[in-house]
């Protein structure tokens, strides 16, 4: 448990490395949900320990949350949604590459705004 600290260290600075080096690079993240006791709403979170939940966003240039809307279609199939802009819901979501607020999930948009 002692080199931990390290380890988080070195995490930081390898994705400051690809960062600078112009890499795409994807995490994937639990999410912690926060209830608010007053009025009943939920909240959602990254779902990371210590003082790294609060650093993780800065870290990289888009963060979005994917979400399921079930049944979504006529058909009774599952509809994919990315949301890239932060409400009061979903805080510290972050938009770099200029893709909509929030749209069904089509890899070609992302692909597209990747490349250019």
């Amino acid at each position: 448990m002692t080199s931990w600290g390290f380890y988080g260290k070195m995490w930081v600075s390898f994705v400051g490395q690809l960062s600078v080096a112009k890499k795409h690079i994807v995490f994937i993240f639990h999410e912690k949900i926060d209830k608010d006791e007053l009025d009943g709403s939920t909240r959602f979170f990254l779902n990371l320990q210590g003082q790294f939940q609060g650093m993780a966003g800065s870290m990289f240039t888009d963060v979005w949350r994917a979400e399921v809307n079930s049944p979504a279609t006529p058909n009774g199939e599952p509809e994919y949604v990315l949301r890239t802009a932060q409400n009061f819901r979903v805080p510290g979501l972050k938009n770099g590459l200029g893709l909509p607020q929030v749209f069904k999930f089509d890899w070609n948009v992302i692909q597209n705004k990747l490349n250019s």
